[in-house]
């Protein structure tokens, strides 16, 4: 629901590309919609950190899918206007995924290697 409700927001900003909009919109028509916290494991889905390898030259990074409005949260978002945020959703550990780039550039691939837990927060709650 709230990939749906960004693409409505987004299709018509300056400086989003149309086509991340048109391929962000067919992957939500034909993807299987979850409720929150019942994402099968080993799935990356919006807001799951993920460590990927790049295909190309072998470089790891650990990133995180979001809305775009969440990119610059912090280091490692990306956001699901972009082509490694719209390859990423609904991949799984151990799969190659890879997506077109725009203009005719060629393709992304990667590697997702893991699924990173989030830290727990160890502090004692305020009573």
């Amino acid at each position: 629901m709230a990939l749906r409700n960004c693409l409505r927001e987004h299709m018509m900003v300056p400086g989003v590309e149309p086509t991340s909009i048109k391929s962000l919109q067919h992957e939500v028509d034909h993807a299987t919609i979850v409720p929150d916290g019942k994402l099968p494991k080993g799935v990356v889905g919006l807001g799951t950190k993920v460590k990927v390898e790049y295909c190309d030259d072998g470089e790891q990074t650990v990133c995180r899918p979001v809305l775009p409005r969440d990119a610059e949260d912090e280091p490692g978002n990306v956001s699901v206007f972009t082509p490694l945020g719209l390859a990423l959703l609904g991949g799984r550990v151990d799969q190659t995924v890879e997506w077109p780039l725009s203009n005719g550039r060629g393709t992304l691939q990667v590697r997702i290697l893991d699924i990173v837990p989030d830290k727990v927060s160890t502090k004692p709650r305020a009573s």
